[in-house]
């Protein structure tokens, strides 16, 4: 289980205009035709984005935030890239701003772990709230991806470090503090950045996007479950109605896919690539809800034929599709099923309005993208390991 218990009931309605999803409801244009994924931002192309002081400028950062939406990232450019993306870096910033900012981050980093590291046993003895979130932090991360090779040993210093990072972390946000599933979302930025500062500050950004999913109220997830729900229900009705039938409407079992951002369903190398394209903002704030759009659609048959199926069968299998589900397949369908919902003719509920940015950026063509491949804007195809999955590598085209 992910935490605490969250309590939602389905037929609670999140929107002030209900009407407005009985008249959409099976009524959306036919869906745009399917992108092929592009390959990867290479480093080369990197930096053709860069100005001669190192800036991204705005322009720039949108066709760039695009190209990684549509593609990805190289495996060798994410230490880099992930620290834009994660608002560690401002994009507008030049080298020189990036270096000063780089090393007043690093002193504010050591200033707040020497403070955990030097409370004395009678400090900690009358400090219930830290020696609760030391408890909590301990025990997660002895149970945090274990069977990658990098977190595998009791010693490895990789978990040392993902223990340190936290206890940091609540000594910068006391409000928070230490929720159960963080450990989840730093595992791979520990691996990316290969340093502790980065890794730390890149952890920061990725919280701050995503704080409000961990709040002792819930509130955060049960809005993202209603939205979720909402979606279905409008595109596609029939499914939605299904899942009333067998009680499992509330969406309940999607709830560890949205809590983590799927990081307990999809190998290191997958998750990588749908991390980094929906901390795009491309076409969605949210674009996570469309991803698990895309795989709720993408098993409606499985789960359809079988009429028997009860709510709790229906857990079972979605929870049997952890580290099962393509990446390409889902992230093209997401997209395909953002812009279908995001069509201009459509009025969308108050409430879903902030899901899809409008007007919806154009989809690039497949001749577009050859053109650019032909003239060395975008690097080609090719396959490269990545040393980070239960097997110690895998060999991913990308």
């Amino acid at each position: 289980g992910m935490g605490r218990r969250v309590e939602v009931d389905p037929e609670a309605s999140l929107f002030s205009d209900c009407q407005v999803i009985t008249n959409i409801r099976g009524k959306l244009p036919p869906r745009p035709p399917q992108v092929i994924r592009q390959p990867p931002v290479t480093m080369e192309e990197w930096e053709m984005y860069r100005n001669s002081s190192g800036q991204i400028l705005p322009d720039k950062e949108r066709n760039l935030r695009a190209r990684i939406f549509a593609g990805g990232i190289d495996h060798k450019l994410r230490r880099e890239a992930w620290k834009y993306l994660l608002n560690y870096l401002p994009f507008g910033a030049s080298d020189y701003d990036r270096m000063r900012l780089r090393d007043h981050k690093e002193g504010e980093y050591w200033k707040m772990k020497a403070q955990w590291q030097s409370f004395t046993e009678e400090q900690e003895a009358r400090f219930s709230r830290w020696r609760q979130n030391k408890e909590l932090i301990t025990k997660d991360v002895l149970r945090t991806d274990r069977e990658y090779e990098l977190y595998s040993d009791v010693n490895s210093p990789y978990l040392r470090q993902l223990e340190e990072i936290l206890r940091t972390y609540v000594m910068f946000n006391f409000d928070l503090g230490y929720v159960q599933g963080m450990s989840d979302l730093l595992a791979p930025l520990i691996v990316v950045m290969e340093n502790e500062v980065d890794a730390f500050w890149c952890f920061v950004g990725y919280m701050d996007k995503v704080e409000h999913y961990f709040e002792m109220s819930q509130a955060g997830m049960r809005t993202r479950l209603k939205q979720l729900r909402a979606l279905l229900d409008i595109t596609d009705p029939s499914f939605y109605k299904f899942l009333r039938d067998k009680e499992a409407n509330n969406l309940y079992f999607c709830f560890r896919w949205l809590i983590v951002n799927f990081k307990r369903e999809f190998f290191y190398p997958d998750i990588m690539r749908i991390w980094e394209v929906v901390w795009t903002n491309h076409l969605s704030p949210d674009y996570c809800l469309f991803i698990a759009l895309a795989i709720l659609q993408r098993e409606r048959e499985n789960i359809y034929k079988k009429s028997s199926f009860d709510f709790a069968d229906i857990i079972e299998h979605i929870n049997g599709l952890s580290k099962k589900i393509p990446v390409d397949p889902t992230l093209e369908l997401a997209e395909v099923l953002c812009r279908q919902v995001g069509d201009p003719s459509i009025r969308l509920p108050e409430d879903l309005r902030t899901l899809v940015t409008r007007p919806l950026p154009r989809q690039q063509s497949e001749r577009q993208l050859q053109q650019q491949i032909a003239e060395g804007v975008v690097g080609g195809r090719r396959v490269e390991t990545v040393h980070c999955t239960p097997e110690s590598s895998a060999v991913i085209t990308v």
